[in-house]
């Protein structure tokens, strides 16, 4: 695999600092008002709609029970190979 730039790095940092590493889509936003649009989703992360969350490990299908009314999340997939590369970086 090619080596991830800072930017890659820096967003599978931030989605590695929920909760499992799992986070409504809404939240997953940059902008404000009008002018907002869905951040880049990083590598070893997937958007993730509810109705396939049963082929997700446990903490994603949890969390779509804790929140009923969520459609999708964003949430890491391939948690060992995302905190390999997270274990060397200072964010």
């Amino acid at each position: 695999m090619k080596r991830l730039t800072k930017v890659q790095v820096r967003s599978l940092g931030d989605l590695s600092r929920y909760p499992g590493g799992v986070v409504m889509s809404s939240y997953w936003i940059t902008g404000s008002g009008r002018h907002t649009r869905a951040r880049t989703i990083p590598p070893y992360a997937s958007r993730i709609e509810k109705f396939y969350a049963d082929n997700y490990p446990a903490r994603i299908r949890d969390f779509f029970r804790r929140h009923p009314r969520v459609r999708a999340v964003v949430a890491i997939t391939n948690m060992r190979a995302a905190n390999k590369i997270l274990k060397g970086v200072a964010l």
